[in-house]
């Protein structure tokens, strides 16, 4: 797969998943299920979870984007990296959903288990987005 496409598949997996749980809380919101504070502090908490792992996405792009322009992504490295990062987003919002629409607990709640969430399975990710920018890139 060219490496252009690899990286804009990755990065559409975390942008949509940042999208979809902003939907949530706006929806959560105009169904006065809390208040503009909160939706305030839900927005900083998803910039918070979402900061390393898309400055990992920039940087590797930024740095890697010259010397791998024309070249083609292992297939195998890719498979993992889209694998593993949709479920991680897929644990967050299917996190949030069944947090705000089943047990609708405080939403202080809310945000401490995203964070926790985030932090404690953080590994599933980091590791092979870093190992993606690396893996060795052929000319195609």
């Amino acid at each position: 797969m060219n490496y252009n496409k690899a990286i804009y598949t990755i990065f559409f997996i975390f942008l949509g998943a940042i999208f979809f749980q902003i939907v949530i809380i706006f929806i959560a919101l105009l169904s006065n299920y809390f208040d503009a504070p909160e939706l305030e502090a839900f927005l900083i908490s998803v910039l918070k979870i979402y900061s390393i792992h898309l400055s990992m996405l920039f940087a590797g792009t930024f740095f890697s984007r010259l010397s791998a322009r024309h070249a083609n992504v292992d297939r195998k490295v890719f498979s993992v990296a889209v694998i593993l990062s949709s479920l991680w987003n897929l644990l967050l919002v299917s996190s949030l959903l069944i947090l705000m629409f089943i047990t609708q607990p405080r939403f202080d709640v809310i945000i401490k288990f995203q964070e926790d969430i985030a932090s404690n399975s953080a590994f599933l990710i980091t590791g092979v987005l870093a190992y993606f920018f690396v893996a060795k890139k052929t000319n195609g």
